[in-house]
C-alpha cells in the first residue's frame, strides 16, 4: 500500500435520523491539513447500503449495477451515488474509458 493512500481515501460515516454523511479529507494533500473547511456530503439512508459497499470495496473493484440500495436497486440513484463519490475524489473509476470520459465531462 502507497504511504498515505488510506489517509487520502479515509473517510467516515454518521448516520443521523434522516440522512447519511459522508465526511473525508480527500481535498487536503499531506502540506495542507486542515485548511480546506470540511465539507460532508449528505445523502438519504436508503443511499447508506450503496455508500459502504463503495467505500468497503478498496482495493477490489465493484461495478456500480452491483451495489445494493434498497428498497428500490434503482440504477440513476446508484450511479448518482457513485458519481457524488468520484467527484469527491474519494472513488476511482475503472474500465470503459466512456464511462470515464462522461463522468469527467459532469464535473
Amino acid at each position: 500500500e502507497q504511504p498515505g493512500h488510506k489517509e487520502a481515501h479515509q473517510a467516515a460515516e454518521e448516520a443521523e435520523p434522516s440522512v447519511a454523511v459522508v465526511y473525508h479529507c480527500a481535498d487536503n494533500s499531506r502540506g495542507q491539513r486542515g485548511e480546506n473547511p470540511i465539507c460532508p456530503l449528505e445523502f438519504g439512508l436508503d443511499d447508506a447500503p450503496a455508500i459502504e459497499a463503495l467505500l468497503n470495496a478498496h482495493p477490489d473493484p465493484v461495478m456500480v449495477k452491483d451495489i445494493p440500495r434498497p428498497p428500490t436497486e434503482d440504477l440513476d440513484e446508484k450511479i448518482s451515488i457513485a458519481e457524488a463519490l468520484f467527484k469527491e475524489g474519494i472513488l476511482m473509476v475503472h474500465g470503459d474509458q466512456k464511462l470515464s470520459q462522461s463522468i469527467n465531462n459532469k464535473m
